[in-house]
């Protein structure tokens, strides 16, 4: 490896450090879940569904892998491989995680990209 693509290796490392920093946890959607779970309740929707969020929130509450690097690595599909994530939860999940990255542009990432690419 060239001292060039070393040193573009370690920028992408580093990126993906600073990226993820963005990235919601596994609370983090652990209570999006709940919150949804909480609203289809008190709108009497339907029951199965609320109970399925609740059931997924749990599971990601004590998931051993995060599951936004999970879904980084395989994106939907990825999600789903998650016991207790089917595919509607899986496209809401998806949703949230596609939407967290474009909230990390802030001066503070514009800032820690132009050190890493300098």
């Amino acid at each position: 490896m060239s001292p060039g693509e070393r040193q573009l290796a370690a920028i992408r490392r580093d990126l993906a450090a600073v990226h993820s920093q963005w990235l919601p946890t596994n609370r983090d959607l652990a209570q999006l879940l709940r919150e949804r779970a909480r609203e289809l309740a008190d709108r009497h929707e339907n029951l199965y569904r609320v109970r399925a969020l609740r059931q997924a929130a749990s599971i990601l509450q004590g998931y051993p892998q995060e599951v936004a690097t999970l879904w980084t690595r395989g994106g939907r599909r990825a999600l789903q491989q998650v016991p207790g994530i089917g595919r509607r939860i899986a496209r809401l999940l998806d949703e949230v995680l596609a939407d967290a990255p474009s909230a990390a542009m802030t001066p503070e990432w514009e800032e820690t990209c132009s050190q890493l690419t300098s």
